[in-house]
């Protein structure tokens, strides 16, 4: 198993319009770890329950109280306890490590209904459901305290370790994107005031994610949104690959990928704020920068810049995921590490 502590945060929903109702402000990842943005710069908060080899999630409300967090397996309400129903979700049971474990999201138009969408670890190859499930938190029960009220219907039985969101481009509903292992087909769902809508949008397109040497079998790695909704990351973790693609946000078509020129071992990648550029941590410790403003394959990939490098020692710690912050900083997860970068 994977013995690492990396942190991927929070509902996932980084465009600015969420950043600023401070949904985002409450992050609890690693063993015990969490940091809260209330002041517009972090501050530790070590309150928190969750334990985490690599994905979680928290959300707060619009003016940044917390709600509740998950390690993908398990929900905590915001008094740090298990919520009424809120165990066994599907995000690895087995190892509490699949990358990114859970993402939350707010149904448009209610201030009670939230969506847990969770991913296996390994695609299931080592046991367990290995796809892409939701569940159902509605806040207004036990108190205000929350309880999970439907838990892990499946909508993909096959998934890459991969899951993200974004705003769709009405300004109201979301896009949950999703990798199917074993193929280049990426399921992007739509979430509207009315629910999930189960039929997805399937874009075959980039590289296929399967993977017959590596134990992972091309399911390990980090898929990313950049803020605006145009752009769509993806890494295949031990295979160092790097997948960049176009996002129509009204349609939610997958198009036009351009496949970065490197062999990096990459695990967590993020979005510049503005999107224009690219980074990419991963196992050799590495951090890695690209410009994407020309959109050229050629142009994008002799940009790539080596910005910093962890000097190996007995004591280092790697360097990978990557998360961008409310604050339009990105904050780097090292492994084994009570600190972020």
């Amino acid at each position: 198993m994977r013995k690492i502590i990396t942190m991927l945060v929070a509902f996932a929903l980084i465009g600015l319009s969420a950043r600023g109702q401070m949904q985002t402000n409450h992050w609890f990842f690693g063993g015990g770890a969490g940091l809260v943005f209330n002041g517009g710069h972090p501050v530790a908060d070590t309150t928190g329950a969750l334990g985490a080899e690599e994905g979680c999630a928290a959300i707060s409300d619009s003016i940044g109280h917390l709600l509740f967090y998950t390690n993908g397996v398990t929900v905590w309400n915001k008094n740090n306890q298990i919520m009424s129903n809120g165990d066994s979700l599907w995000g690895d049971l087995l190892s509490l490590s699949s990358t990114q474990a859970a993402i939350i999201i707010p149904q448009p138009s209610s201030n009670t209904i939230y969506y847990i969408f969770t991913v296996s670890g390994q695609a299931g190859i080592w046991g367990g459901f290995g796809g892409i499930a939701y569940s159902v938190v509605d806040m207004s029960l036990q108190g205000g305290l929350g309880a999970v009220t439907i838990k892990n219907d499946s909508l993909l039985s096959k998934s890459t370790e991969q899951i993200c969101a974004v705003k769709h481009a009405n300004g109201t509903d979301i896009w949950v994107m999703g990798q199917q292992w074993g193929t280049n087909s990426k399921y992007a769902w739509s979430v509207t005031s009315s629910g999930i809508n189960t039929t997805p949008v399937i874009s075959n397109i980039g590289t296929s994610h399967n993977d017959s040497i590596n134990d992972d079998g091309g399911a390990q790695g980090t898929m990313k949104f950049s803020s605006d909704g145009s752009k769509l990351a993806s890494s295949i973790s031990q295979d160092g690959i790097i997948d960049i693609f176009d996002f129509d946000n009204s349609s939610g078509v997958v198009s036009n990928v351009i496949t970065l020129d490197s062999s990096l071992d990459a695990y967590g990648v993020e979005f510049s704020p503005d999107g224009k550029k690219l980074y990419s941590s991963g196992w050799n410790s590495q951090l890695y920068q690209w410009d994407l403003t020309t959109w050229n394959h050629q142009t994008i990939n002799n940009s790539q810049t080596l910005i910093h490098q962890t000097p190996f020692s007995p004591t280092m710690h790697i360097m990978l995921q990557l998360q961008l912050g409310m604050d339009c900083r990105i904050y780097v997860a090292k492994e084994e590490s009570d600190t972020l970068g």
